[in-house]
C-alpha cells in the first residue's frame, strides 16, 4: 500500500512538471508567432499600395533608417558576447511578441470601459485601420531591437568576480572569527636554576631546577 501511494505522489508530480513545460512551450512559441507577425506587418504596412519606393512616406522613411541603425547596433553587440544565431534571432521576436500582448490588452481595455458600445466599435476599427496602429507597430519594433541588447562580456565578467570576492570575504571572516573564538591558553614561562650540592666526601654534584 506504501508503494502505491509514492507511486501515485511521484506520478502527480512528474505529470504537472509535464504539463508546466508544455504550458511554457506554448506561450513561448505563441510570444515567437505574434513577434515574428509584428515584424512583418511593418513591413507590410510601409508597402501597404504596392507602389515601390514611391509609396513609402516620410515617417516610414524615418523607421526604416532607425531599423538599419539598430540591427547595425545590435550585431555589433552580438559580436562582442558571441551568442549563437538563434538566442540572436529569438531575443526581439519575443520582446516584440511581449510587447504586442501588451498593447493589444491596454487598447482592448480603453475601449471597452466606454459606455457607448458602438462608437467603441468604431473607433477600435478605425485604430486597427488607420495610422495610430501603424505607429504603434513601428514603435514595438524600434523598442524590441533596442531592448535586446545582450549582457556585455565585461559586465559578467565584474559581476562573477563581484561573486567570488564576496565568497572569500565571507570565508575569511568565518575563519577570523573560528580563530578569535578559540580560548587563548596563559603562556608558560619557566626560567632553570643550577644548584651546587657538596658532600662530606669532597664531591661536589650539581642539580638543574626549573621554576614556574
Amino acid at each position: 500500500m506504501e508503494g502505491i501511494k509514492r507511486f501515485l505522489f511521484v506520478s502527480d508530480w512528474l505529470l504537472s512538471r509535464i504539463v508546466r513545460k508544455l504550458f511554457d512551450f506554448t506561450i513561448h512559441v505563441a510570444l515567437l508567432i505574434v513577434g515574428f507577425s509584428t515584424f512583418w506587418i511593418s513591413i507590410r504596412l510601409i508597402f501597404e499600395y504596392g507602389e515601390g519606393l514611391s509609396d513609402i512616406s516620410r515617417l516610414e522613411w524615418w523607421f526604416c533608417g532607425l531599423s538599419l541603425l539598430l540591427l547595425w547596433r545590435y550585431r555589433r553587440q552580438l559580436d562582442e558576447t558571441e551568442n549563437s544565431e538563434w538566442p540572436a534571432i529569438r531575443a526581439p521576436l519575443l520582446l516584440a511578441g511581449k510587447l504586442s500582448f501588451i498593447l493589444c490588452f491596454i487598447v482592448l481595455f480603453a475601449f471597452s470601459v466606454s459606455v457607448d458600445h458602438e462608437s467603441s466599435y468604431v473607433a477600435l476599427n478605425t485604430f486597427f485601420v488607420g495610422s495610430d496602429f501603424q505607429l504603434s507597430i513601428m514603435s514595438i519594433v524600434l523598442a524590441s531591437l533596442y531592448l535586446s541588447s545582450p549582457e556585455h562580456p565585461t559586465s559578467q565578467r565584474l559581476m562573477e568576480s563581484g561573486e567570488n570576492k564576496n565568497a572569500s570575504a565571507f570565508a575569511g571572516a568565518g575563519q577570523s572569527g573560528s580563530v578569535s573564538d578559540r580560548p587563548t591558553q596563559p603562556e608558560v614561562r619557566s626560567e632553570a636554576k643550577s644548584v651546587a650540592k657538596v658532600h662530606p666526601n669532597g664531591d661536589i654534584e650539581f642539580s638543574e631546577s626549573r621554576t614556574v
